[in-house]
């Protein structure tokens, strides 16, 4: 069964939503932790002592679906760019791409802007355990609503917790800043324009006859 395997392509700084998504393929699906790959998860990841490199293209040449959890820090990860180009390059792979909801379609690199991309919510949790079923010829199991039902449940407070991480990137700080000094422009441009109409107000008062 080494070929029967879910790759789980995700940011280290989304490590609880890849858990929890984790979790919801193995009681919906029956799949066992050896059928799923996930490098941040315990026991779904690296073998200590195992290159990391050549383990991951290992992983992808063993692999029967791909899901990339697509967010703000998924998408400024220069390593999830390499995972996904190495995905790309096996044009045959089955992909099922998740975004949240924070995430704009606009905003896919071109590889996933070519695709339908599912959103975390009740359907795309469903579509995604159907794609597995039948990507592995295995039967939906009765725990499919319950276990899509604690993810769900949980998601607004996960992306709460995963928020300011998103905001920590390197490529964040770099467009905050970018946003910054492009804004500092505007509000120069602001205050000379407020000063000369403060000017203006003034030297007509002055300038205005008093009554005799």
């Amino acid at each position: 069964m080494a070929d029967r395997r879910v790759f789980i392509t995700h940011s280290s700084l989304d490590r609880e939503l890849a858990e929890g998504l984790v979790n919801f393929v193995r009681l919906a699906t029956g799949l066992s932790p050896s059928e799923v790959f996930c490098s941040s998860i315990e026991g779904y990841g690296i073998p200590t002592g195992a290159s990391f490199m050549n383990f991951i293209r290992s992983q992808l040449l063993n692999t029967k679906l791909v899901v990339p959890v697509i967010t703000p820090a998924y998408l400024d990860s220069v390593f999830c760019q390499w995972e996904l180009g190495a995905i790309w390059a096996r044009r045959k792979l089955p992909t099922f791409p998740l975004r949240v909801s924070s995430v704009d379609h606009s905003r896919l690199p071109a590889p996933l802007a070519q695709l339908q991309v599912a959103e975390i919510n009740p359907q795309g949790l469903r579509d995604l355990a159907r794609k597995v079923s039948n990507t592995f010829g295995v039967k939906l199991h009765d725990t499919t609503a319950g276990a899509a039902e604690d993810l769900l449940k949980r998601y607004p407070e996960i992306l709460h917790r995963l928020e300011p991480a998103w905001a920590s990137t390197d490529q964040a700080k770099l467009r905050r800043s970018a946003r910054h000094a492009s804004a500092s422009g505007h509000l120069h441009r602001v205050f000379h324009k407020e000063r000369d109409a403060s000017f203006l107000l003034i030297l007509e008062k002055t300038m205005t006859p008093r009554p005799a």
